[in-house]
């Protein structure tokens, strides 16, 4: 499960220097290569058993979720808009939205850009 929008200036947290929580797993990094920057994975939270990181797309031009439950494989997906994107899986939806945005109705804050929500 995973999904992006666009980068670029929307996401604080890449302002600040990786730390070793924010590598992501390297059998992860090896699948999906092609579509994200793995130098630039940030750890944003954990829900539930789930990890999630923000990271910039290969291409340069776009901000993908990375989601890695505890108890199955990862995905990550990467999109652009700039403004509020869902993720869902068949357990979990997840809305990023860039640095400044209201926090959805009746959602859990997990970071300053990312929220579980109801589905």
């Amino acid at each position: 499960m995973v999904g992006c929008t666009s980068g670029g200036g929307g996401y604080a947290v890449f302002d600040r220097d990786p730390v070793a929580s924010d590598e992501l797993p390297a059998e992860y990094v090896e699948r999906d290569s092609d579509l994200i920057d793995a130098g630039t994975s940030r750890l944003v939270g954990e829900h539930e058993g789930t990890r999630l990181y923000l990271v910039e797309g290969a291409t340069g031009s776009s901000i993908c979720l990375v989601v890695l439950p505890a108890d199955e494989e990862g995905m990550a997906g990467c999109g652009g808009g700039g403004g509020p994107m869902q993720v869902s899986n068949a357990r979990e939806t997840y809305e990023v939205r860039p640095d400044g945005y209201d926090v959805p109705d009746g959602a859990v804050q997990i970071s300053e850009n990312v929220f579980a929500v109801e589905p």
